[in-house]
Parts: C-alpha cells; structure tokens; sequence
C-alpha cells in the first residue's frame, strides 16, 4: 500500500480523525488525550499506533510519560493530493461542460 493510501485509511475513522484535532492545538499526553474519550486505554493506543504507523504523528517517551505531536508535513502531502484531484475533476468537469454546450447549440 502506498503511504498516501496508509494516510487516507488512517484518517478514515472518527476517533482518529479527533485525535489529529486534538494534536493540532499542540503537543498531549497519551493521558490526558485519553480523557477526551469514551473508551479504554489500550482503545486508545491502537488508535495512535495507526496513526504513527501512517506517519501522521510521533510519540515521544519519558519514563512513563508518552507525548503525541502531530507530523504535519505529512498531513500537508496528503492535502496536496486532495488539492491536484480537486485541480483535474474540476478541470475535466469544466472541459465536459464546454463540449456539452457547443454540442447543444449545434
């Protein structure tokens, strides 16, 4: 699987989607992330190793202390892409509507 497609499918689930807004507003504890939520810890590391395994976030331990960060430069490639297929459809789109016009006024 190619890393934009680990990126989509990590992003493809509520609570990891939550997750990034959380790290967006900066640096959090596993443990006080985990107050955020209504499930149980070990939930809740399976949901961050998805998204560490994507490389949407990093983890960084101290003692017993694990600190999540957000990896934006690879949220940004995944913007990107969302941005060049938005650029081509709408382009396409564009293109089809200007065949579809000169079709109708024939």
């Amino acid at each position: 699987m190619s890393q934009i497609a680990l990126r989509f499918a990590a992003l493809g689930d509520a609570h990891r989607l939550k997750i990034i807004e959380i790290l967006a507003r900066g640096p959090c504890t596993v443990g006080d992330m985990h107050e955020e939520f209504s499930m149980t810890l070990p939930g809740l590391l399976k949901h961050l190793r998805k998204l560490e395994s994507a490389a949407l976030i990093r983890t960084k331990k101290l003692g017993r202390v694990v600190t999540c960060y957000l990896d934006s430069r690879n949220l940004q490639e995944a913007e990107d892409w969302i941005r060049l297929q938005y650029r081509f459809w709408n382009e396409s789109l564009s293109r089809l509507e200007g065949v579809l016009e000169d079709e109708s006024e024939s």
